[in-house]
């Protein structure tokens, strides 16, 4: 069996996260057969996973990460995201809602080689439809209201799974995470002093690949076996936060200001 399904411009889902064993993927690739298929990145890759990048906004004093610091329930990220290791239009803007685990998603794609065409209304006017034009214009009250700026670059292979048995359910693993300061609108890793964070640090011992369950408002009941038969200890995990602390504790360490992104001041201080 094939699935062609796409992750639409709008998502409702939950997303439940595990740190798991790397040697734990092919067993549960095997237990999620009679339920999953891989996505179509994944069954055009020779090894079964591609590429994800995500660029990061904030504004200039790290709101977005302060809420996340101060546990605050309902949050958002805003993040460019593209694909592969030299990734080509289209890339996608998005905006990401989050309360406790339940998440919205608005993604607007955008054609252009220059991702900051967005702000050109000459660029968006007459070119979308209804709700496309919607979710652009939601990202441009965003990055006008708050001010944002790019601030991380982030970069990992996914191993992708979509149900054939239920509307949606998705299961994905993903591993050699890597980001980078960056102050621009450059999505591309390859151009970037890319560093690993998937670490001591941040990760407890081995357990270094993140593995996410995602369904809408009915978790499929072979999801809830999965999680049982594996004993998985659910966490809260942000790739831009970790990022974030990798890229502090690392600043601190030695001594010097690495980057324009947190200016004069190294950044706000969460201990």
């Amino acid at each position: 069996m094939s699935s062609n399904k796409v992750s639409p411009l709008f998502l409702e889902r939950y997303e439940m996260k595990y740190l798991i064993h790397k040697d734990l993927v092919a067993p549960i690739c095997a237990y999620i057969e009679p339920y999953c298929v891989e996505d179509a990145y994944a069954r055009n890759s020779p090894d079964g996973t591609y590429r994800v990048n995500s660029l990061y906004f904030d504004t200039r004093n790290f709101q977005f990460i302060n809420r996340k610091e101060q546990q605050i329930a309902s949050r958002f990220n805003i993040r460019l995201r593209s694909y592969g290791d030299n990734p080509v239009p289209p890339y996608f803007f998005e905006i990401k809602y989050k309360t406790q685990g339940f998440v919205r998603k608005f993604r607007y794609p955008i054609a252009s080689t220059n991702p900051e065409d967005i702000y050109n209304l000459d660029f968006l006017s007459g070119k979308i439809d209804d709700k496309r034009f919607k979710n652009a214009n939601l990202y441009l009250h965003l990055a006008y209201s708050y001010g944002i700026e790019p601030k991380f670059l982030t970069t990992y292979r996914r191993k992708a799974f979509l149900s054939f048995v239920d509307d949606y359910a998705r299961v994905t693993f993903d591993m050699d995470l890597k980001y980078a300061a960056e102050d621009t609108y450059n999505v591309n890793p390859a151009l970037a002093p890319m560093r690993n964070y998937d670490n001591e640090l941040l990760f407890d011992g081995q357990e270094n690949v993140i593995l996410e369950l995602k369904a809408t408002t009915q978790v499929p009941l072979w999801m809830l076996d999965l999680i049982k038969k594996f004993d998985l200890k659910r966490v809260g995990f942000s790739k831009y936060h970790s990022s974030y602390l990798d890229y502090v504790n690392d600043a601190r360490l030695h001594a010097t200001g690495r980057g324009a992104i947190f200016g004069d001041d190294l950044a706000i201080d969460f201990w």
